[in-house]
């Protein structure tokens, strides 16, 4: 039983409870490690004043001006879900992220790119791509049994961070993969879903990027980026992008925190 080590701060409570509003479900526990610092480094900052939003918007603050706007961010969110939690109306006001979004793909290029396509192959990376938000190299080591049909889901080998787990798949982006699937004839479980090298992918996203009239802006890499950027924009909270990228530390994510979503221009009416 969790001891108070202040007026009020609930830590374990929280992270007992905490749930995330978007599709993924439930928190990785990379996502509640960093929860749970940020909790301990604002009891430290609190010191054993009652915790209040003006407060943490103070340790917010005050984490700007000892570091990075990024990391300040990034205890800013654990903090905003802290208080959410608690029930709090009042939110918190998050810094704007230092680094600008990487380039990426409007959902009409995406169009454009799979119009163009000559193969299933080739539409099996279009969808599979932009919907997994997998690195090439987690992609190239996809074998079949990794691959979750019935429920929707694509295991991701996370070899440069180790945040190893099962990721959401949509159904059609199934759908394509198992008529690429049936026209390449890949039916052993142990068997690779991309028996393909890095440059031949890459060789081949490239010769659709000129086809679509996108020109040398198409790369793996890019449609990793896209899964982020289109999912931010319609709303989707930063940790659950977290997860779905497998990035270690949530201030390599915080890079789409500033992304205005669709859903808040919807809620904000115009005065003209």
């Amino acid at each position: 039983m969790e001891t108070k080590t202040n007026k009020g701060l609930k830590i374990k409570q929280f992270l007992s409870n905490v749930k995330r509003k978007g599709s993924l479900n439930p928190l990785s526990a990379a996502t509640l490690r960093t929860y749970e610092q940020t909790l301990w480094q604002f009891n430290s900052y609190l010191n054993n004043r009652e915790p209040t939003v003006k407060l943490a918007q103070d340790f917010i603050l005050y984490m700007m001006k000892t570091g990075k706007k990024s990391t300040a961010a990034r205890h800013g969110y654990a903090l905003r879900k802290y208080f959410e939690w608690l029930g709090e109306k009042e939110t918190l006001l998050l810094p704007t992220a230092e680094r600008t979004p990487p380039e990426y793909l409007v959902s009409e290029e995406l169009e454009r790119l799979i119009k163009v396509s000559r193969t299933p192959l080739e539409k099996a990376l279009l969808m599979f791509f932009p919907d997994t938000g997998l690195r090439i190299g987690e992609l190239l080591k996809l074998n079949l049994s990794d691959i979750d049909f019935e429920n929707g889901f694509t295991f991701a080998h996370r070899e440069k961070t180790g945040m190893d787990g099962w990721i959401p798949v949509g159904k059609e982006t199934l759908s394509c993969l198992k008529e690429y699937l049936n026209w390449k004839g890949i039916k052993d479980r142990n068997s690779r879903v991309f028996p393909y090298t890095y440059w031949e992918l890459w060789h081949w996203l490239k010769e659709l990027g000129e086809l679509a009239g996108l020109g040398s802006r198409v790369h793996p890499h890019i449609f990793r980026h896209t899964a982020a950027v289109l999912r931010r924009m319609q709303g989707q909270p930063i940790d659950d992008l977290r997860d779905l990228l497998g990035h270690k530390s949530i201030t390599s994510t915080m890079v789409y925190a500033s992304l205005k979503s669709k859903e808040l221009k919807e809620k904000i009416k115009p005065i003209f």
